[in-house]
């Protein structure tokens, strides 16, 4: 994208495209949360019962399941993280993974946004939690696939996409059954992100 000029519909971030197609003009990207003092009550309370250590939230869920990384690379994070922070993630005590704690996967909004304010690093996938990190300021490292961080990313993560093939955003259609720009990225690269 060169200076001065006005980046085109594919070079876009989603953010001004969402703003662009309500009629709005941006500032900036930056993007907001508001919370209730209740869900600031809760959250404190929340994190407050946990051992007195670096918290860093895992998300491995999307909305769309080819954005999603391999549960066992998932766990591969969680075992190198385990042993100097506590970790959380949004998942059903049963379904959650070794070494982490659980979250309620249907937690609000507002009050997901207060936990995020009061943990040092959110890890996920493509997927709301990436934004909602951005917005209340919490560093994030965001796993990107079939998606691109151009777009889709915010200046502010720590975006991790591996090279090779450009975003396809819908992998079935162009052929691609083993999502190598997932499949392929070794946890360690998340770990590195993470404990910078």
């Amino acid at each position: 994208m060169g200076w001065g000029r006005e980046p085109s519909g594919s070079e876009m971030s989603i953010v001004r495209k969402v703003a662009r197609a309500n009629g709005l003009e941006l500032a900036d990207e930056s993007l907001e949360v508001f919370t209730a003092p209740e869900d600031e009550a809760w959250a404190e309370e929340f994190v407050g019962d946990l051992p007195a250590r670096p918290i860093v939230v895992l998300n491995r869920r999307a909305s769309s399941s080819f954005k999603e990384y391999p549960l066992e690379s998932w766990q591969r994070v969680a075992d190198a993280l385990t042993g100097g922070v506590t970790i959380l993630e949004f998942s059903a005590p049963e379904n959650a993974m070794n070494g982490v704690q659980a979250v309620s996967p249907s937690l609000a909004l507002r009050r997901t946004a207060a936990l995020f304010r009061r943990v040092g690093c959110v890890v996920t996938v493509d997927s709301l939690f990436g934004h909602l990190a951005a917005a209340v300021g919490t560093p994030a490292v965001v796993v990107f696939g079939p998606t691109g961080p151009e777009v889709f990313g915010h200046a502010v993560n720590q975006n991790i996409r591996l090279g090779g093939c450009p975003p396809c955003f819908q992998p079935e259609e162009v052929g691609c059954r083993k999502a190598l720009c997932l499949t392929g990225l070794p946890p360690s690269t998340i770990v590195e992100a993470v404990l910078e």
